[in-house]
């Protein structure tokens, strides 16, 4: 028995090999102030990462530490509680639109796509969203068109 561990000894690698590393959750533990949490902010930062082109083993890495770091400062409070009154906003003006006959899969996608348009333009990203997929950027062209 020289040598071995006991059995209630916890193993060398105990985290699983699943578990999201520190730098992978810098969206959820980032602190923008410390007095808000800005949780729509988080949101349209998770739902940008969503949509990411971008993944490395399984991660999306559209927005990454570096890009929330940015974000964190006296400077940028001001943009991030303005962003929070448009989300909630905007969430208003879907909800009663909603209510006059917009179907929910398009209230939604609206929605999200706003989100996910705003997060990026917060972290300078903004030419990295839909526009940037080319499916989508040929629909838009399209549409603009008038075809």
């Amino acid at each position: 028995m020289r040598g071995r561990a006991p059995r209630h000894a916890t193993p060398r690698h105990a985290t699983p090999r699943h578990a999201t590393p520190q730098s992978d959750r810098s969206v959820t533990d980032a602190v923008f102030s410390p007095t808000q949490h800005f949780p729509i902010c988080r949101q349209a930062f998770l739902a940008a990462n969503l949509i990411s082109p971008k993944v490395v083993d399984g991660v999306a890495k559209l927005l990454v530490k570096s890009d929330m770091n940015k974000l964190v400062g006296k400077g940028r409070v001001a943009q991030l509680e303005l962003a929070e009154r448009s989300f909630e906003e905007a969430r208003s003006h879907v909800a009663e639109a909603a209510q006059h006959g917009l179907k929910a899969a398009d209230h939604d996608g609206i929605y999200g796509r706003f989100l996910v348009r705003v997060a990026l333009h917060l972290t300078g990203k903004g030419k990295m969203g839909f526009e940037a997929l080319p499916c989508l950027a040929l629909t838009l062209g399209k549409l603009q068109k008038g075809s």
